[in-house]
């Protein structure tokens, strides 16, 4: 045993050297912007692992709306708008992050996300403006088809994530059943889901993050539930893959995701990319 233990009102016991303490949360939060007149359209994108609840404001005015760990919010913006995410670890942690998106004349300014460099702002011509993510909305074919034809379009030399949603019950019963064909070593695969079940007199809500072995623990008892009769629900299933090094937008790795979820396809998903230039 060590000559000393600390005992902290937070259940945290270690020694440095045997136990090291527990790092900083991170939020990861950035701010894409879309061309308009006077108006812009604005989509905020955050990242709060092992969050409990997430509290979203613009300009320090909350956000109504139940936010997830990981989410988005779009809305249009006239002038100078700042984003802040309030993130809820419970027992008292709490973790925020914040990005300004400023207007100009024929330019975008942004600090936060990809042109993040301390505490100054970059401008960046409209024009030459390239986002940090891509997103795509249809069937797999589709999506991955489309992601393929604008890093071409674009340029892009990697891709750093890559996100898979889905939010109807049909598609997350097939996208789970793919979950066996998606273990590689060249990326983490993390899991969250958000479940709301009501069959036969029993109502379900859960809310999980972490690797698809713990997803499958529970994915065959809610799956049951969905097979009630008269069951209703709603679903929200997020898949996120990082790769441990860049990899090509049309490389191996891309298309053996590509080729697993076409195994059983869903019908409509949501795909999400982190890419460099």
């Amino acid at each position: 045993l060590p000559n000393t233990i600390e005992f902290s009102d937070r259940f945290i016991l270690y020694r440095r050297g045997i136990l090291q303490p527990p790092e900083p949360r991170k939020i990861e939060l950035s701010a894409q912007v879309f061309s308009g007149n006077e108006e812009k359209q604005v989509r905020v994108r955050w990242k709060a692992k092992e969050a409990l609840t997430v509290i979203l404001s613009q300009n320090e005015v909350e956000i109504t709306g139940n936010f997830l760990p990981s989410d988005e919010y779009e809305c249009q913006i006239s002038e100078s708008t700042k984003f802040k995410v309030v993130a809820d670890y419970g027992s008292g942690e709490i973790a925020e992050q914040e990005t300004t998106v400023s207007l100009g004349v024929g330019k975008v300014r942004e600090n936060g996300g990809t042109y993040d460099t301390g505490s100054s702002v970059i401008s960046i011509p409209v024009v030459d403006y390239k986002p940090p993510t891509l997103s795509f909305d249809g069937t797999v074919d589709r999506t991955f088809n489309d992601f393929k034809d604008q890093c071409l379009d674009n340029k892009v030399q990697g891709v750093e994530s890559l996100e898979v949603t889905v939010n109807s019950i049909m598609d997350y019963r097939k996208l789970g059943t793919s979950l066996s064909l998606l273990n590689r070593p060249f990326f983490t695969l993390s899991i969250e889901q958000t479940v709301t079940i009501q069959a036969q007199g029993q109502f379900v809500r859960l809310e999980y993050q972490g690797d698809s072995r713990g997803f499958m623990s529970f994915f065959n008892t809610l799956n049951s539930l969905l097979n009630s009769p008269n069951s209703q629900g709603t679903i929200n299933l997020n898949l996120l893959f990082e790769f441990k090094e860049t990899v090509k937008f049309d490389g191996t790795e891309i298309n053996m995701i590509h080729q697993a979820l076409s195994r059983n396809p869903v019908d409509r998903l949501k795909l999400t990319t982190k890419i460099t230039y």
